[in-house]
């Protein structure tokens, strides 16, 4: 009497690229949405990890993010990032996918970070304008300098105003043919 046995064993592959990657900037942070990789003969995904140096080095997505979009943190904000990912399943890590570029944004709103200029006379400036490419700022105090004007917001000229009285308020009108 002859016995034979048989010993099967499902064989998994790993998963292909993820692709069309795209990336949304965050504060410090992007979401990586993208096409999930098909998978050979099975073997669900457990995992991604991801790159953001060509893929010389690789990050397990951290809790473990199983499906698209990806949030990927602890970026600088104002820093360009070339990202990659790929998939891990039993099997190992998958094929990395082409990079997609994203740069995290600055989190404030736009106006936040001022620079301080010397202004060109020490007087109390109280208004500013912007009209047909100049910007004029007046002032409450000074001698015969009351107006400066400014071709980008950060030169200034004195100007020689009309009358030394207490200048608090300024607007542009254009004018209709």
């Amino acid at each position: 009497m002859l016995f034979l046995a048989f010993s099967f064993q499902k064989s998994f592959a790993q998963p292909n690229e993820p692709t069309n990657l795209v990336a949304a900037a965050g504060d410090g942070n992007a979401s990586i949405a993208f096409t999930e990789p098909t998978i050979i003969e099975g073997g669900a995904i457990t995992n991604y990890e991801y790159s953001l140096d060509n893929g010389s080095s690789w990050v397990a997505i951290s809790p473990v993010q199983t499906n698209s979009p990806l949030a990927i943190t602890g970026l600088t904000n104002c820093t360009n990032y070339s990202i990659k990912i790929r998939a891990v399943n039993i099997s190992g890590v998958g094929t990395a996918s082409s990079a997609v570029i994203v740069t995290p944004k600055n989190g404030q709103a736009a106006g936040i970070n001022w620079t301080s200029r010397n202004s060109a006379a020490d007087n109390n400036w109280s208004a500013v304008i912007f009209g047909n490419g100049t910007f004029v700022a007046v002032s409450k105090t000074g001698t015969g300098n009351r107006v400066m004007t400014s071709p980008d917001g950060i030169t200034w000229t004195s100007r020689t105003s009309a009358a030394d009285n207490t200048w608090n308020s300024i607007t542009y009108g254009m004018e209709s043919l």
